[in-house]
C-alpha cells in the first residue's frame, strides 16, 4: 500500500473480531514485546496488547514491503515510538475493544481513541487539566461525558503529535468541543496554530477519536478504514 504526502490513513481494528486469531499476531512480535504482554496482570490486558502490536506490524508491513518480524522500532527522547530508519510516521492507541493506528509521511501524527465513560469527578478533571475556555465548554454542554472526551482526545492527539508526553501540559493549548469541525486547534502558546491541525475521527458509538497533525499545503486527504485483519 502506498501514501502519497498529503495522506494519512487511520485503520481501526476491532479486538474482538480480531481475538480469535491472537496468535498469529503473537507469532509476530519480538521476545521484548512478548515478554511485555506477558508482564500484564490480567489476560484480557494481555490479549489486547498482544493484537494491537502485532496488527500495528503487520499494517506498517504491509506499507513497508517488509517482514513484519524485521520492522525494528526506537524512541524519542520522550518515549514516542517511531520506525527505526524509515520515513514513515505512526502512531497507535487503544481503548475498550478497540485500537486505531495512523500512518503518514508527515514528519509526526498523533491519534487517540477513548471509551466514554462516566467519570466519577468530571469537574475536577477538567479543572485540573483543561484550559479555562475548555473547562467552560465541557461544564455548560448538555451531555458533559461526550464532550469531556472530544475535548481530551483532541488534547492527547496533539501531545502525542508533538512526542513530548506531559512535558507538553495539557492547559498550554485549547481545541474545540464542537462534534463536527474541520480544525479544532483554538490555539496555543506558541502562537503556532496555523501550523498544526487537530480534527476528530470517525469512531463507534460510545468512544470519541481524533488526529493531530501538522498542517501542510494543499488539501489534506484522511482515509478511514476497517482493518479485517490477516487472510485465512
Amino acid at each position: 500500500m502506498l501514501l502519497s504526502p498529503n495522506t494519512i490513513d487511520i485503520w481501526l481494528l476491532d479486538l474482538t473480531r480480531l481475538r480469535p486469531q491472537r496468535s498469529r499476531f503473537w507469532a509476530v512480535l519480538n521476545p521484548e514485546e512478548q515478554a511485555r504482554a506477558l508482564r500484564f496482570h490480567f489476560e484480557r490486558d494481555q490479549t489486547r496488547y498482544t493484537i494491537c502490536r502485532g496488527a500495528m506490524r503487520l499494517i506498517l508491513a504491509e506499507y513497508l514491503g517488509r517482514d513484519p518480524s524485521s520492522l525494528e522500532f526506537s524512541q524519542n527522547n520522550y518515549g514516542k515510538p517511531l520506525l527505526a530508519d524509515v520515513d514513515l510516521s505512526f502512531n497507535l492507541s487503544h481503548a475498550g475493544n478497540y485500537g486505531m493506528l495512523g500512518l503518514s509521511q508527515l514528519a509526526t501524527i498523533g491519534v487517540d481513541i477513548e471509551e466514554q465513560r462516566q467519570l466519577d469527578d468530571l469537574a475536577g478533571i477538567a479543572q485540573h487539566y483543561f484550559a479555562p475556555s475548555e473547562r467552560q465548554a465541557v461544564l455548560n454542554a448538555d451531555d458533559q461525558t461526550a464532550a469531556f472526551f472530544r475535548c481530551w482526545t483532541r488534547k492527547e492527539a496533539y501531545i502525542k503529535a508533538h512526542g513530548m508526553g506531559l512535558s507538553l501540559p495539557l492547559s498550554s493549548f485549547a481545541v474545540s468541543i464542537e462534534p463536527e469541525i474541520t480544525q479544532a486547534l483554538e490555539w496555543n502558546r506558541e502562537n503556532t496554530v496555523d501550523q498544526w491541525h487537530i480534527q476528530p475521527l470517525s469512531a463507534p458509538a460510545g468512544y470519541a477519536a481524533a488526529l493531530a497533525c501538522p498542517r501542510v499545503v494543499g488539501a489534506m486527504q484522511v482515509q478511514q478504514r476497517d482493518w479485517l485483519g490477516l487472510p485465512e
